[in-house]
């Protein structure tokens, strides 16, 4: 879930957002280990779509013509990571609150 708008990094139906181009690089993406990883939706600007390599965890934008590009300056958060820390972070303090109590 993107904690920003509660919705999920990656729609329901992604190929909604590609046209045939971009639907047929991803097929022959896919070969090489990348998938989508999420889906942006700027205010101006027309979605895009955002794979991450499995192999190397590179990511790239999925281009118009179906080409992948590499950028740089491509930021991205990894919330599902991050949930995992969170989560990890609750049960620590959960048990530090239980030790306490047992100690009373």
């Amino acid at each position: 879930m993107e904690r920003r708008t509660g919705i999920s990094a990656i729609p329901s139906d992604p190929k909604s957002y590609l046209n045939e181009q971009q639907q047929l690089g991803l097929i022959i993406l896919r070969e090489f280990g990348w998938s989508t990883f999420c889906v942006r939706h700027p205010s101006a600007d027309r979605a895009k779509t955002i794979l991450k390599n499995k192999h190397n965890q590179m990511l790239g934008i999925l281009c118009e013509d179906g080409a992948l590009r590499f950028s740089d300056s491509l930021k991205v958060r990894d919330s599902r990571s991050q949930e995992s820390d969170d989560v990890d972070v609750m049960v620590a303090s959960i048990k530090q609150q239980v030790k306490k109590y047992n100690q009373t």
